[in-house]
């Protein structure tokens, strides 16, 4: 291989080198974007878990205390 077809296949293999980390690059960033929006979701996915175990307490505690006002009306009708 001649002078001039080496520098030839080393400038396309820079060439080559400079799509493909332009590309690397690109992934990168996108896998930070994406891993960033999981975050997102999972933080506000696990706000809602909370949130709903809150619910279910207190629906609970009201179910509760409804049987209770219940027995007691149960309770004072029959007097």
């Amino acid at each position: 291989m001649d002078y001039e077809a080496a520098v030839s296949q080393q400038k396309k293999e820079a060439e080559e080198l400079a799509l493909v980390t332009q590309g690397n690059q690109h992934l990168a960033y996108e896998n930070k974007r994406l891993q960033s929006e999981l975050e997102a979701a999972l933080n506000k996915q696990h706000i809602e878990e909370k949130k709903l175990q809150g619910d279910r307490g207190a629906c609970s505690r009201l179910e509760e205390a409804i049987k209770k006002e219940e027995a007691r009306f149960s309770r004072a009708s029959k007097k």
